[in-house]
């Protein structure tokens, strides 16, 4: 599993069957990066008995957040102060994302305490689902215990798991069975994983955080509050700009890490594989309405060359009403790109110059 899904595992969210004799055992997580929600991880019988032990550890912990949560829910029912602030110092606002990440991770079990904040029982700590970096400090601690300096991490157990299945007695069905229990959007990541381990896997890592890097920079543009955006996706992106967000930084990471963002010259395409299957990058009208494009400023030159080419098809006139009536519903379009960018429609020397040089100034 992603350290994500790991520490998404809640109580008692394992069951084991009976197939032809064989047993099975699956646990149930929640799968983020890709979206795929709900999702179950076929597992050795000796995860569960882990799990179980987990539980055990975790029930305590769990106990401690069910009672803060009702303390929240009564310092919530009282009246703040003149100051705007409950009776334990906390704004309403405070007390409510804090009661909703407790009833979000209420059950969990990988939990431990945060020692950067205190909760309502005064003791320098509350509880909180386990962090990735929570996680793999605690696997180096495992390996200082074992004697060795090795900078243990989960992504390392994934990959030598999947490397171990691919030269197994599975052969290629091995990949087909990877990409459905390492939850992979597509199979090329799954080749990757199963490839040679002398490969410098440091450097496809340093590559992916490089790309969630730049992903979220390119968000953080969009999220600016007199960005102007078109597109489904973009016009989506300007509603939501209104509701404050406590760490808007990790929304973005997490969002980079989750969504596919790629470039189609005229616009952002967050779709992964679905809606037009890339129809888009050969029909830029199409993204102009599509629900899952992103336009922003650094497209509107090439917006007004789109333009300027309809407007130059539906001047065509012995290519027959089907022609016409294409170039004037994409010229439409394209109007309503550059309008929602605050850029003007090109003028009639841009115009020119596009004729003689065929790019826009």
């Amino acid at each position: 599993m992603r350290n994500s899904e790991s520490t998404g595992i809640t109580r008692d969210c394992w069951r084991s069957e009976v197939r032809n004799g064989t047993t099975f055992h699956w646990v149930h997580t929640y799968e983020i990066k890709t979206g795929k929600g709900a999702v179950e991880f076929l597992v050795p019988p000796e995860a569960l008995r882990a799990l179980a032990f987990l539980q055990r550890y975790a029930e305590p912990l769990q106990a401690r957040l069910a009672d803060e949560a009702r303390w929240l829910e009564v310092q919530l029912r009282q009246s703040v102060n003149e100051d705007g602030l409950l009776e334990s110092g906390m704004t309403v606002a405070e007390a409510v994302a804090r009661l909703n990440d407790i009833r979000e991770g209420g059950q969990h079990l990988f939990l431990a305490l945060d020692k950067r904040h205190s909760d309502h029982l005064g003791s320098g700590s509350r509880v909180q689902i386990m962090s990735m970096e929570a996680c793999n400090a605690q696997l180096k601690a495992l390996a200082s215990a074992a004697g060795t300096d090795w900078a243990l991490a989960n992504h390392q157990c994934r990959r030598t798991f999947a490397y171990n299945v691919a030269n197994s007695r599975l052969g290629r069905m091995g990949l087909v069975f990877l990409k459905w229990q390492l939850k992979h959007a597509s199979m090329s990541w799954t080749q990757l994983y199963a490839s040679n381990p002398y490969q410098d896997l440091a450097l496809y890592r340093e590559l992916e955080d490089e790309q969630t890097e730049a992903r979220v920079e390119l968000m953080e543009g969009w999220m600016q509050s007199d960005a102007p955006l078109s597109g489904g996706a973009g016009r989506r992106l300007i509603q939501t700009r209104a509701t404050p967000v406590r760490n808007i930084r990790d929304l973005l990471l997490h969002t980079a890490e989750a969504v596919e963002i790629r470039s189609t010259g005229h616009a952002w395409c967050l779709s992964g594989t679905r809606v037009c299957n890339g129809q888009g990058v050969y029909e830029p009208a199409n993204c102009a309405g599509c629900s899952q494009a992103v336009i922003d400023s650094d497209q509107a030159s090439t917006w007004q060359a789109i333009h300027l080419q309809n407007l130059r098809l539906a001047a065509i006139t012995d290519c027959g009403p089907a022609v016409i009536q294409k170039a004037q519903r994409a010229i439409r379009r394209s109007q309503e790109v550059l309008n929602d960018l605050r850029v003007p429609l090109p003028s009639g020397d841009q115009a020119a110059a596009y004729d003689e040089t065929g790019t826009i100034s």
